[in-house]
Protein backbone atom coordinates (compact mmCIF):
# COMPACT_ATOMS: atom_id res chain seq x y z
CA UNK A 1 0.00 0.00 0.00
CA UNK A 2 1.37 3.40 -0.96
CA UNK A 3 0.11 6.39 0.98
CA UNK A 4 0.29 10.02 -0.06
CA UNK A 5 1.56 11.35 3.23
CA UNK A 6 0.74 14.93 2.27
CA UNK A 7 -2.98 14.18 2.34
CA UNK A 8 -3.84 12.99 5.84
CA UNK A 9 -7.53 12.53 5.08
CA UNK A 10 -6.89 10.25 2.10
CA UNK A 11 -4.19 8.33 3.96
CA UNK A 12 -6.50 7.74 6.93
CA UNK A 13 -9.24 6.62 4.53
CA UNK A 14 -6.89 4.15 2.81
CA UNK A 15 -5.74 2.72 6.15
CA UNK A 16 -9.37 2.25 7.21
CA UNK A 17 -10.21 0.51 3.93
CA UNK A 18 -7.20 -1.80 4.23
CA UNK A 19 -7.60 -2.73 7.89
CA UNK A 20 -10.98 -1.82 9.35
CA UNK A 21 -13.30 1.12 9.35
CA UNK A 22 -12.41 3.32 12.31
CA UNK A 23 -8.83 2.04 12.63
CA UNK A 24 -7.44 5.57 12.37
CA UNK A 25 -8.74 9.08 11.93
CA UNK A 26 -7.08 11.96 10.11
CA UNK A 27 -5.93 13.62 13.34
CA UNK A 28 -4.22 10.45 14.58
CA UNK A 29 -2.61 9.89 11.19
CA UNK A 30 -1.21 13.43 11.14
CA UNK A 31 0.12 13.00 14.69
CA UNK A 32 1.82 9.71 13.76
CA UNK A 33 3.23 11.19 10.56
CA UNK A 34 4.73 14.16 12.42
CA UNK A 35 6.17 11.82 15.05
CA UNK A 36 7.81 9.53 12.50
CA UNK A 37 9.03 12.45 10.36
CA UNK A 38 10.80 13.87 13.42
CA UNK A 39 12.75 10.63 13.74
CA UNK A 40 10.79 9.16 16.62
CA UNK A 41 9.98 5.67 15.39
CA UNK A 42 8.82 4.26 18.73
CA UNK A 43 5.34 2.82 18.82
CA UNK A 44 4.71 3.81 22.43
CA UNK A 45 1.74 6.06 23.12
CA UNK A 46 2.71 9.38 24.59
CA UNK A 47 0.88 10.83 27.53
CA UNK A 48 -1.63 13.35 26.18
CA UNK A 49 -2.74 14.70 29.55
CA UNK A 50 -5.85 12.58 29.74
CA UNK A 51 -7.09 11.93 33.21
CA UNK A 52 -7.63 8.46 34.51
CA UNK A 53 -11.16 7.14 34.87
CA UNK A 54 -12.85 9.52 37.27
CA UNK A 55 -15.67 7.26 38.39
CA UNK A 56 -16.34 3.55 38.37
CA UNK A 57 -19.18 2.71 35.98
CA UNK A 58 -20.58 0.30 38.56
CA UNK A 59 -20.93 3.09 41.10
CA UNK A 60 -22.59 5.31 38.52
CA UNK A 61 -24.98 2.51 37.56
CA UNK A 62 -26.05 2.08 41.21
CA UNK A 63 -26.64 5.83 41.59
CA UNK A 64 -28.78 5.93 38.44
CA UNK A 65 -30.77 2.85 39.50
CA UNK A 66 -31.46 4.39 42.90
CA UNK A 67 -32.86 7.53 41.28
CA UNK A 68 -33.70 7.07 37.63
CA UNK A 69 -35.06 10.62 37.46
CA UNK A 70 -31.68 12.14 38.26
CA UNK A 71 -29.92 14.09 35.54
CA UNK A 72 -26.32 13.86 34.45
CA UNK A 73 -25.72 17.17 36.18
CA UNK A 74 -27.17 15.82 39.46
CA UNK A 75 -24.86 12.82 39.24
CA UNK A 76 -21.85 14.95 38.36
CA UNK A 77 -22.43 17.15 41.39
CA UNK A 78 -22.99 14.15 43.67
CA UNK A 79 -19.78 12.47 42.49
CA UNK A 80 -17.76 15.70 42.26
CA UNK A 81 -16.69 15.12 38.66
CA UNK A 82 -16.43 17.24 35.52
CA UNK A 83 -19.59 17.74 33.44
CA UNK A 84 -18.25 15.88 30.41
CA UNK A 85 -17.22 12.78 32.35
CA UNK A 86 -20.63 11.13 32.42
CA UNK A 87 -21.58 12.04 28.87
CA UNK A 88 -18.55 10.23 27.46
Amino acid sequence: MILDLRDGEAAAYNINVAFEDGSVNEHAFRRWHAKFESGDDSLNNEDRCRSELDVDNGILRVIVQQNSCSTGRDNEEQLGIAPTTISR
